[in-house]
């Protein structure tokens, strides 16, 4: 089962809207992290199909 939030929070929104510009260094290193891991979760399900 394949479950994927593709930005959709509000907090993506936000930063959508306003970029990464005037965001505390600590909210913008958070959001890095989060990125980094959505992105390996959908790396090793797409391994998982082959």
């Amino acid at each position: 089962m394949n479950l994927s939030i593709n930005g959709f929070n509000g907090f993506s929104i936000f930063t959508q809207r306003f970029g990464t510009a005037g965001m505390l260094k600590s909210t913008q290193e958070k959001k890095e992290r989060q990125q980094k891991a959505q992105s390996q979760i959908e790396f090793f399900e797409n391994q998982k199909r082959i």
